[in-house]
């Protein structure tokens, strides 16, 4: 009985410092691909702030692409331009979707189609969807959720700094000694998780290392 149980001790042992050297392999050094997937975010925004353009709110791949650096002490972040261009083209298409959808249904309603409205109104077709979008005011909520993608850009670009993880899936940005941004970390994996939260909004970061 005592063998066995020295065998059982010694199992336990081994295995509590395997998953000590598990966590210990997880860290934040080196450098990550991050992607900041929104598109849900715009289109539950959407779809609460005007329910009657629900049904045709359907975005694709409002996504951006980072380059982010954990390397001796100090993080950069830089959204890779390519994301970005991807991004206000997928944005630019949905908000279109969004107003041919509602204003073909209310054309269909006097039985008129869209190509019909175009054509007698002596409009170009580029002419007539900045119409669409004066009429229905989706001019202005394009304008809003812009600057909405803009202060994000914006946030991001400026995360440059000293950091340091003092507590348990924290980590602290500083953009100077005394100023600093808490930020949650996690893995998953091989993978890297961050999640900064703002007064209205969070960010969930998926990263993955850099080949």
């Amino acid at each position: 009985m005592k063998k066995r149980g020295i065998l059982l001790t010694i199992v336990l042992a081994m295995t509590m410092m395997l998953a000590a050297c598990g966590n210990n392999s997880q860290s934040l050094e080196g450098k990550w691909v991050g992607s900041l997937d929104v598109t849900k975010q715009f289109e539950d925004g959407i779809k609460a702030a005007h329910p009657d353009l629900a049904s045709y709110t359907d975005f694709e791949d409002l996504v951006f692409v980072m380059d982010i650096s954990f390397v001796e002490g100090q993080m950069a972040i830089e959204v890779q331009q390519e994301s970005i261009d991807a991004f206000n083209e997928n944005f630019a298409e949905g908000m279109e979707a969004i107003a041919e959808g509602y204003w073909t249904a209310g054309l269909a309603s006097m039985d008129m189609t869209l190509e019909e409205a175009i054509y007698e109104s002596g409009m170009t077709e580029e002419a007539y969807l900045e119409h669409i979008y004066k009429e229905t005011g989706i001019d202005k909520m394009i304008e809003g959720m812009t600057d909405i993608t803009n202060s994000t850009l914006d946030r991001l670009s400026k995360m440059k700094g000293t950091y340091t993880t003092p507590v348990d899936k924290e980590l602290r940005l500083y953009h100077t000694e005394e100023e600093y941004e808490s930020m949650e970390y996690g893995f998953k994996g091989k993978n890297l998780n961050i999640t900064i939260h703002g007064d209205n909004f969070t960010l969930f970061i998926m990263c993955e290392k850099a080949k």
